[in-house]
């Protein structure tokens, strides 16, 4: 016959383990977050800084209307996340009015040429 000991746990103890747990789960979170935000600026920092002649422009259109319902353009560190913000932008209008079948993202890239920068 086996006999099952259980180990009585106190208070204290528990209190313990947990403050443990919550402070290796706080520092895992701390890291996570501070990783996610130090690429999101890498992005932009690399942009401006190897690509600055690189521009980006995206258009929210309505395909029934041909109507620009939103724009945003950039070059260098400007054009990070300029189709994410036109996504965005076409879910928040799909929830309010319009069809998100109806909406369509375009994107075009170009080069600036040197004398364009002056």
């Amino acid at each position: 016959m086996r006999i099952l000991v259980v180990k009585k746990l106190s208070l204290t103890k528990i209190s313990t383990l947990l403050n443990q747990f919550y402070n290796l789960t706080m520092k895992k979170l701390t890291f996570a977050t501070i990783l996610i935000l130090g690429l999101s600026s890498c992005a932009q920092i690399f942009n401006g800084t190897v690509l600055p002649n690189q521009c980006k422009r995206c258009e929210l259109i309505n395909r029934q209307t041909n109507e620009i319902l939103f724009k945003n353009e950039g070059c260098g560190s400007e054009n990070t996340r300029l189709e994410e913000e036109a996504q965005l932008k076409a879910y928040e209008m799909s929830r309010n009015s319009s069809n998100l079948c109806d909406l369509e993202v375009r994107c075009e890239s170009w080069r600036k040429e040197p004398e364009d920068e002056k």
